[in-house]
C-alpha cells in the first residue's frame, strides 16, 4: 500500500519539492549560460589555431575544455545536489541575519562543485604513493592550522585565520578534517571576542561567513596603497623624456614570466595592474593544492619566482623550494611586505634580467 500523507504533510512536501524544482531550473539555466559563453570562446581558439610553441594559449584552451566538461557533467548529474546546496546557502544567510545583496550564491555553488571535480580528477591520476603523500601533507596542514589557531591571543589575528582555513578547505575536506578545524577556529574566535555571536549552518557555511568577515576586517586595517614612486617637482621635461620617465616609474614596459606563491586575490589584482605586460602564474591563499602543483610546474620557465612566506603554508613553501633547489633557482622571499614592495621587487628583478 502506498504511504499515506496527511493534508498538512502533503502540502509541506509539495512546497519543498516545488522549491527544489525552481532552484534546479535556476542552476541549470546558469550552467547552460556558462557553457554557451565558453563554447563561443572555444570557437575563437579553433578558428585562429594555436601555434605549436604557444604554451599560454594551450593552457588556456585546456582550461576552457575542462570547464565546459565540468559544467556539462553538473547539468547531467549534479543538479539535485547543487539545488540542495543552494537552498541551504540561502537559508544560512537568513538564519544568520546576512543580506544576499551582491552575493552570487548560484555562481558560488557551481564553482565550489568545479573545485571538487578538479580535485577528484587530479587525485584519480595520482599513484598510490603520491596519494598517500598528499594525504599526509593535508593532515600536516590541518595540524599546522590547529597550532596557529591555538597560539592566537588576539581576536583580530584569530579572525584573519579564517582566510587561511578557507584557502585549504578542499584539502581539509579530502582528509575529513574541515569540520574539526572550522569548529576549533570558531570556538577560538568566540573566546577572544568581546561580543560573541552565534553562526548557524554547516562547517562550510560557517567558514564562508567567517572568511567574509575576516576579509572585511583586513581591508579596514589596510592603508590605501601609495604610489610606487612619489613625484617631486622638477623642471618640466620634454614630451619624449616625460613619457619615458613615466613608463619607467610605472613599470608598464616590463615583460616576463613570474610565478608567485602566497598573497590574496586583492594583492594579485593590484600587482597585475602595475605590471600589465607581465605574465603571472599566481597561487594565492584562496587556491587549493591543485593550483599549487600547476604553479610549481611553471617554475622552470619563470623569469622570477616570488614566495610571500607570511601568506602561504609550510607545505606549499616546501613544494616550491624543492623544485627551486632542483633547478638551482633563487626565489625572492618576502615576509609582511606591502603591495608596493612586491611590485618593486618583481620590477627590479625583471629589469636586471633584461640588462
Amino acid at each position: 500500500m502506498q504511504s499515506f500523507l496527511s493534508i498538512d504533510d502533503l502540502e509541506s512536501v509539495s512546497h519543498e519539492t516545488l522549491r527544489l524544482m525552481d532552484t534546479r531550473q535556476e542552476i541549470q539555466q546558469r550552467l547552460e549560460q556558462y557553457c554557451s559563453r565558453l563554447e563561443e570562446l572555444k570557437r575563437g581558439f579553433d578558428e585562429k589555431g594555436i601555434l605549436e610553441g604557444d604554451t599560454q594559449a594551450k593552457a588556456t584552451y585546456e582550461q576552457l575544455m575542462t570547464a565546459i566538461r565540468h559544467y556539462q557533467i553538473q547539468i547531467q548529474h549534479d543538479l539535485p545536489e547543487l539545488s540542495r546546496r543552494l537552498i541551504d546557502a540561502r537559508q544560512s544567510l537568513v538564519d544568520n541575519g546576512e543580506s544576499s545583496t551582491g552575493i552570487d550564491l548560484i555562481k558560488q555553488v557551481i564553482e565550489e562543485r568545479r573545485e571538487e571535480q578538479a580535485q577528484r580528477e587530479y587525485e584519480a591520476q595520482m599513484s598510490k604513493h603520491q596519494a598517500e603523500r598528499l594525504a599526509q601533507e593535508r593532515h600536516e596542514t590541518a595540524e599546522q592550522l590547529l597550532d596557529r589557531i591555538r597560539e592566537q591571543t588576539s581576536y583580530y589575528d584569530a579572525s584573519y585565520l579564517a582566510m587561511d582555513v578557507y584557502h585549504y578547505r578542499e584539502d581539509l575536506k579530502g582528509v575529513d578534517r574541515l569540520d574539526e578545524v572550522v569548529e576549533f577556529l570558531y570556538n577560538r574566535v568566540q573566546e577572544l571576542s568581546e561580543k560573541p555571536i552565534t553562526i548557524q549552518g554547516t562547517a562550510i557555511q560557517k567558514l564562508k561567513i567567517m572568511d567574509a568577515h575576516a576579509r572585511k576586517l583586513w581591508s579596514q586595517s589596510q592603508p590605501d596603497p601609495r604610489p610606487i614612486i612619489e613625484k617631486r617637482s622638477k623642471p618640466e621635461a620634454s614630451g619624449e623624456e616625460k613619457d619615458e620617465k613615466e613608463e619607467k616609474e610605472s613599470y608598464t614596459h616590463l615583460r616576463g614570466k613570474v610565478v608567485v606563491f602566497g598573497g590574496h586575490t586583492t594583492t594579485r589584482t593590484y600587482v597585475k595592474e602595475k605590471l600589465p605586460k607581465v605574465y603571472f602564474v599566481w597561487s594565492t591563499v584562496e587556491d587549493g593544492l591543485l593550483i599549487v602543483d600547476q604553479a610549481v610546474q611553471q617554475i622552470q620557465t619563470a623569469d622570477v619566482v616570488l614566495l610571500l612566506t607570511d601568506d602561504t603554508s609550510h607545505a606549499v613553501t616546501r613544494k616550491a623550494m624543492t623544485e627551486l633547489r632542483r633547478l638551482k633557482k633563487q626565489p625572492i622571499e618576502l615576509h609582511h611586505e606591502g603591495v608596493n614592495t612586491i611590485v618593486e621587487k618583481i620590477a627590479w628583478k625583471l629589469m636586471f634580467k633584461s640588462c
